[in-house]
């Protein structure tokens, strides 16, 4: 793809460097779109983005020179200034066709800030052709105060109507440019012929405006909706169940211990050995009493474990005839150490 460059960047030193720079962007603006690169390889993308920067440049260029007066209309420009209205669609165009380098982390998004500018450039041009007094009945269309409704209040029917329409009246367009094109590329051509290009110029760039419009408003509908879907696309971390420490207890021997613990300590609950033992038997830690069965079905490491959490109990709970056996037992074991048994024929 060939490469255009105007001015070097430097300032323009007067309309006429203006006018040529003009003439070198839009043939690379035709170059770009009859390319047979791929829109989004890096050779289509680095004249794209060099096709901005000039245009952004001549911009500034026509606004030092001050083109552009207050309170003028089409009329009272010069013939040869009139193409300089089409920048910012210009604009619109090269920064709708930019596609993002390497990969960023939120593509839609990336994509959404991108046509944005796009569609920013084209209503300014609209702006700018209602406040030069361009006549066409499509700029009616766009109206700043309905822009975010216009499009979704119309049926399918509608839309597609208006757009067979616009691209009839598009292919009209391109036929009598094209025939007015010859005619101004001749050495000596009335300013009225001159006059009739640009203003059927301005009307092919009025029609792809509103259409352009109209489309990136459908794609970011399209692109909010596809990051709505991520979002519930993600799963969702369940709730980490909160922990509940077991509440404190105080176990008494009898209902009158209780009562003492309890009077001391309202908010901590007190049982009796009886009601613990019914708790535990109602959680199947500890089976009924008198169940033969269940000594039958249950393992002797289970019913030693649960004889030992009894016996345990009982002695926690001062009671004299298990307290006094398991004293008992810690001083025979005191005076019969492990391994004192039988050590004969053991060296």
């Amino acid at each position: 793809m060939a490469s255009h460059s105007i001015a070097g960047g430097k300032e323009f030193d007067d309309t006429a460097s203006l006018l040529e720079a003009y003439t070198t962007l839009y043939r690379g603006y035709q170059s770009l779109e009859n390319s047979a690169h791929p829109s989004n390889s890096s050779e289509y993308q680095k004249t794209l983005s060099c096709l901005i920067k000039e245009a952004e440049l001549l911009v500034h260029g026509v606004n030092q020179h001050g083109v552009f007066g207050k309170n003028e209309n089409l009329d009272e420009l010069p013939v040869d200034h009139i193409r300089f209205i089409l920048l910012p669609a210009l604009l619109g165009s090269f920064t709708s066709k930019l596609t993002p380098t390497g990969q960023p982390k939120n593509l839609s998004q990336h994509r959404k800030e991108t046509i944005l500018k796009s569609q920013v450039y084209y209503k300014d041009f609209l702006k700018l052709c209602k406040q030069y007094g361009v006549e066409s009945p499509y700029l009616e269309e766009e109206d700043d105060s309905k822009e975010s409704k216009k499009l979704f209040e119309k049926d399918a029917f509608s839309r597609k109507s208006e757009r067979v329409l616009r691209f009839k009246a598009k292919k009209l367009l391109d036929t009598q440019l094209q025939a007015l094109l010859t005619q101004i590329s001749l050495d000596h051509v009335a300013d009225s012929t001159k006059a009739d290009y640009y203003r059927k110029l301005l009307d092919h760039w009025i029609l792809t405006a509103v259409e352009e419009i109209e489309f990136i408003e459908e794609e970011i509908a399209i692109l909010d909706h596809m990051s709505t879907l991520k979002l519930q696309d993600k799963p969702s971390q369940p709730p980490k169940p909160k922990f509940q420490a077991s509440r404190p207890f105080i176990l008494t021997k009898s209902d009158l211990q209780k009562q003492v613990f309890g009077a001391g300590y309202p908010s901590v609950p007190t049982y009796t050995v009886e009601e613990f033992y019914e708790a535990q038997v109602r959680a199947g830690q500890l089976p009924p009493p008198g169940s033969a069965g269940q000594d039958n079905s249950t393992s002797e490491a289970e019913a030693a474990e649960q004889q030992e959490i009894v016996k345990e109990y009982k002695v926690e709970c001062d009671d004299a005839e298990a307290l006094k056996k398991a004293r008992e037992w810690d001083d025979w074991k005191d005076d019969h150490r492990r391994g004192w048994g039988n050590r004969k024929n053991m060296g």
